[in-house]
């Protein structure tokens, strides 16, 4: 659940202006001395689901189980509890169960965005945008397992004969507090010491990103063009005490390059559109709670671990289809692969616990449609040249993502 969940932004938005498409085609840039300002609505509904590590799709949901097996190494007295356990019968050691929890979840993510972009020459442009995030998580925990205890002590009977340990753990396992939704929070505060568990809201801004395009060739009907820029780690990032809730960044600087092109077909009606973008995330050092178990998801204790996020790749395909000078719509295939993160720190089994289901692939597919005023401006039709544009887009298929349709309002300026 922590995983999913804090990585839904990684699925929401990769980057979150990939492609800052200045004008109608890929490869256009402002003029030289021509500012614009883009103001953008992002609201995502309902994310409940998610495609897990095999591609399949499955609800935000958690089944734990409180057995041996998940409690062994979760703390240094559950480790001399259960190995004296094992010692005395490994039937009653895989019988044992405090309790069996599950817990689901749904998140609600809107963005507000904030861009600009400068013509430094005819050829050259440069831009920033600025995300700001407003997210809710709903986490619902239920009790669907109570204790075993009878089942465990018929498996120590026989033990108790032959084992003075066996007989201790015999009749101290009577005494053992039942487990319930209370107890639970209260575990997880006292004992682990995360922050409550339940809904969590929270807002702030993401992560900054600055860059430069440049036209490196145009032909009648054609032309390329390639960007470069970094992502400054402005966001929010993920909090170790707090199980539910959701980064709005990644805590390190990024670097990026994009090329890409299109060219235009039937007198200018029909668009193709294509880039490549390639995104290095740099190594930070961060606090993260050390996980001891790949099945017990808690810890009680955090340290510095030296975090590489993966590169991202992000491709797209589009096409546009100009109904006239002031209408067009335009369909799009997105992928974003992110590969596995690596972590260092003293202790290697956090480590490799760390980068399990770190990696995420997604592929959308979106559809948007545009009023433009700039052909009309250029052609005294119309008094100054802006865009509004409304899309919906939808990931499809995907690994480690969230499954999710995302509605996108665009207002830019040309001034």
């Amino acid at each position: 659940m922590k995983k999913g969940i804090s990585r839904i932004f990684i699925g929401f938005i990769i980057p979150y202006f990939a492609c800052f498409q200045l004008l109608a085609a890929y490869y256009d840039v402002l003029p030289e001395g021509v500012r614009m300002l883009v103001l953008k609505q992002v609201d995502v509904g309902t994310i409940d689901a998610t495609f897990s590590n095999n591609g399949q799709k499955s609800q935000y949901y958690l089944r734990q189980p409180f057995d041996a097996n998940t409690l062994h190494t979760a703390t240094p007295a559950f480790e001399v509890f259960f190995d004296e356990l094992q010692a005395a019968s490994q039937q009653a050691y895989e019988e044992f169960r405090l309790a069996t929890f599950e817990a689901d979840g749904e998140a609600k993510v809107k963005v507000k965005a904030f861009g600009v972009g400068y013509g430094l020459t005819n050829k050259l442009s440069v831009y920033g945008s600025f995300p700001f995030y407003k997210a809710n998580v709903n986490l619902r925990i239920r009790q669907v397992q109570g204790n075993n205890n009878e089942a465990v002590l018929d498996n120590l009977d026989e033990a108790t004969k032959k084992n003075d340990v066996a007989l201790l753990i015999n009749q101290g396992i009577p005494q053992l507090p039942t487990v319930n939704g209370a107890l639970l929070q209260t575990v997880a505060k006292e004992v682990f010491n995360y922050n409550d568990l339940g809904d969590w809201e929270g807002s702030g801004p993401g992560d900054f990103e600055l860059g430069v395009i440049y036209q490196i060739k145009t032909w009648k009907d054609a032309g390329l063009a390639g960007s470069a820029g970094l992502v400054l780690p402005t966001g929010r990032v993920d909090d170790p005490d707090i199980l539910q809730d959701i980064a709005f960044g990644d805590g390190q600087w990024d670097i990026f390059a994009e090329i890409g092109g299109g060219i235009t077909a039937l007198k200018g009606k029909l668009d193709f559109d294509s880039w490549l973008r390639y995104t290095i995330q740099l190594p930070a050092t961060k606090e993260l709670r050390v996980p001891t178990s790949y099945e017990f998801p808690l810890s009680d204790t955090k340290a510095e671990f030296k975090e590489n996020r993966g590169d991202i790749i992000t491709y797209s395909i589009s096409s546009k289809w100009h109904f006239n000078d002031w209408f067009r719509i335009k369909s799009e295939y997105q992928v974003n692969y992110q590969g596995y993160s690596e972590y260092k720190s003293s202790n290697e089994k956090a480590n490799d616990i760390l980068k399990q289901g770190t990696n995420s692939l997604a592929q959308i597919a979106r559809l948007e449609g545009t009023f433009s005023t700039v052909k009309g401006f250029l052609k005294k039709k119309f008094i100054m040249p802006l865009e509004s544009s409304i899309a919906v887009q939808r990931t499809f298929q995907g690994k480690n993502t969230p499954v999710m349709t995302r509605f996108d309002l665009e207002l830019r300026f040309l001034f």
